[in-house]
């Protein structure tokens, strides 16, 4: 069973994104985090890494440039993929995406069905 992890602050997001992923795939199992702390605790407690991040950038308390940089270390990319949805167009926001290094997709809000089946198959 695949493990994924959406990180957004936004309620309907988070909504949205997990009745997709369960159209898509009953058997996956989602969980939720409202902001980058939030999601370091699922980390901390989750005895299996989620095999796919959906990460928001602009997040209260930790946002996602923070929580990538604290998880840097103990994130393994071979497991996990991480994509970050957006509605930010700014080229500065991807840029310093880009410069972290772990992330394997930029996309913008909402992630479209045939987008996230490409995500889960990779």
């Amino acid at each position: 069973m695949s493990r994924i992890l959406i990180i957004d602050d936004d309620d309907g997001t988070r909504f949205y994104l997990s009745v997709l992923l369960k159209k898509i795939d009953p058997t996956l199992e989602v969980l939720q985090a409202h902001d980058g702390e939030e999601a370091c605790e699922i980390l901390d407690t989750s005895e299996e890494a989620p095999t796919l991040i959906i990460l928001d950038i602009n997040m209260p308390i930790m946002d996602g440039f923070e929580f990538l940089k604290r998880n840097s270390a103990r994130i393994d990319l071979d497991k996990t993929r991480i994509v970050i949805q957006s509605s930010s167009e700014e080229p500065a926001d991807r840029d310093a995406i880009n410069a972290i290094g772990l992330v394997h997709d930029y996309c913008l809000k909402p992630i479209r069905k045939d987008v996230m089946i490409r995500y889960l198959n990779r």
